[in-house]
């Protein structure tokens, strides 16, 4: 049961830390940007940064954690070299460089991105999906009865 707890301590640590500290970054990035008005094109803007930000603090943190699920003692798998995700961190640190903490970024970014706008589409074309076929499952009940 707390087997996975190694893996998801570390991600949920940074973004504790970047939520605890979202009031004073977006004091800053107010102050950037030269505008606190809700209506205006820069909330969009700032909204964007913040989310960036967070998104780049954590990734190294999922290169740690890719690393250390891929490990594994059987044929075409890398071997045990990470017990923890943070020992990882710092073996890939040491090792590799902080680029090493990055790799992929780019790519996974793209399918992050498709993800993301293709999830409210997606959602809305099964809602109305369910909602039709439920219509018509509540239309043939009421007849029934």
């Amino acid at each position: 049961m707390y087997l996975g707890w190694g893996a998801i301590l570390p991600k949920q640590a940074f973004l504790t830390l970047w939520n605890a500290n979202i009031s004073y970054l977006d004091f800053i990035t107010d102050e950037a940007l030269g505008t606190t008005d809700a209506s205006s094109f820069s909330v969009i803007i700032k909204e964007i940064c913040l989310g960036i930000g967070g998104y780049l603090l954590l990734y190294p943190v999922l290169t740690a954690q890719r690393r250390v699920a891929a490990q594994a003692n059987c044929i075409g798998m890398p071997g045990i070299q990470h017990r923890s995700v943070s020992m990882a961190l710092l073996s890939i640190l040491r090792t590799e460089g902080i680029s090493a903490l990055y790799r992929g970024l780019a790519v996974y970014s793209v399918g992050a991105s498709i993800w993301v706008l293709a999830m409210p589409t997606m959602t809305q074309f099964f809602w109305l999906r369910y909602e039709d076929s439920a219509r018509s499952e509540i239309q043939e009940l009421l007849r029934l009865g």
